[in-house]
């Protein structure tokens, strides 16, 4: 009697689970290691070490009294500034899985290969949450003044683009940056799907194209996500994509762990903590490990009932994340370097009805002929983290946040 073949294919699963794109992390990330961006290397290392204290920048907050006259006087006016302190705030973020070593005997898969699933898995989750919150961030400082809209109509401190503007706006918003007085050169473009669709659209207009649009978005830095929705949930207008134009060296994170991770701490019942990278994020994570024994009869039903008395292994990830933008103090009444913006689907966009004319035979052949001629003539994770519990450092400080 034949038996039935098993084969282990772990191609066969490579869409179990399809990693997210975190654009507004991305960008926060970024921004932060830029030399002329507002997180430097001190503040940086300073803050990483910070657990339990409360952190604080000063800043300016300049009073703008300094006046111009056409004349000059021999007594000259005070025009004193003051400053205000900038208290950052963290958010946690933390996840972690367990793995029972003696599971894998006589299992289709090993050790390594669920290992690596739940790391990936716990990195994905890590990265969409950090995202969120970056979003939000990019949301609660969008800019509530516009020296000058340029014909746009804001909404709720959103730029609203007609659908017949969604080719301009990238451009557009642009000048809306530099009436702020902001950096316009270099802006990054926080967008979703409906952002990108419009983008490679206009990817088509090239320089070979009748009517050029590339220039549109050239020299913005694009990044995307799902995390940015169209609409809130109060807006009804129907809405085809939405991004934030951030200026360059506007933003960034700051990241600290706790007392233990940054010690190292090994206890002598089996408790161990520190930091690693995580390579799928890029970002330095405080990690806990432990071991415990009980019955795991019952974690995975017959293949496990044999398991009353065995060992679990726990790993736990953690950080505190701060989301900080350019003097973020308050944003109330002021012009930001964040502009948030909504593109309009078209009113008839799933309604408009499609005449086809015909056209005679030996024209048609032509046209074929002309559209045939340019395609005729066209020619590991898991291993650093044990390295790192054998006393291995395997990435520098220098990478964190």
């Amino acid at each position: 009697m034949l038996q039935n073949l098993r084969e282990r294919d772990l191609a066969m699963s490579k869409n179990s689970l399809r990693m997210g794109e975190y654009g507004a992390l991305e960008l926060f990330v970024e921004q932060s290691r830029m030399a002329d961006g507002i997180i430097n290397p001190v503040l940086r290392d300073r803050v990483f070490r910070s657990i339990g204290r409360t952190v604080q920048i000063p800043v300016w907050d300049p009073n703008g009294n300094i006046a111009v006259t056409t004349s000059r006087s021999c007594t000259i006016s005070d025009a004193e500034n003051t400053s205000k302190l900038y208290t950052v705030t963290f958010a946690n973020v933390s996840s972690g899985f367990t793995m029972v070593p003696n599971l894998y005997h006589n299992n289709e898969f090993s050790y390594e290969d669920d290992w690596i699933m739940k790391y990936r898995t716990m990195e994905d989750k890590l990265g969409d949450a950090l995202d969120v919150l970056a979003v939000a961030a990019l949301a609660s400082g969008q800019s509530q003044v516009f020296a000058q809209a340029l014909g746009y109509t804001v909404t709720g401190n959103s730029v609203q683009v007609p659908y017949a503007k969604r080719v301009n706006i990238f451009g557009d918003v642009k000048g809306m940056m530099r009436a702020n007085r902001f950096r316009a050169d270099g802006l990054h473009i926080v967008g979703n799907a409906g952002c990108e669709a419009i983008v490679r659209n206009l990817q088509i207009f090239g320089r070979e194209n009748a009517q050029n649009l590339d220039r549109e978005f050239a020299g913005n830095r694009l990044h995307y996500t799902n995390n940015v929705a169209n609409a809130t949930a109060t807006q009804t207008t129907s809405y085809s994509g939405a991004f934030f134009a951030v200026a360059p060296g506007m933003v960034g994170f700051l990241s600290r762990v706790s007392r233990p991770e940054l010690a190292r701490t090994k206890t002598a019942i089996g408790h161990e903590w520190g930091t690693e990278v995580l390579p799928g994020l890029g970002l330095e994570f405080g990690f806990h490990y432990y071991q415990t024994v009980g019955d795991m009869s019952a974690i995975a039903g017959a293949a496990s009932a044999d398991m009353v008395c065995d060992m679990k292994e726990h790993f736990s990830f953690g950080v505190e994340m701060s989301r900080m933008g350019a003097r973020w103090t308050s944003v109330v009444g002021r012009r930001m370097s964040m502009i948030s913006s909504r593109m309009k689907a078209h009113s008839s966009m799933t309604s408009r009805p499609v005449t086809v004319k015909p056209r005679r035979l030996s024209r048609c052949s032509a046209d074929l002929k002309r559209m045939d001629a340019p395609l005729m003539n066209s020619s590991s994770s898991r291993e650093s983290f044990f390295r790192l519990r054998a006393g291995v450092s395997s990435t520098a400080r220098t990478s964190s946040l």
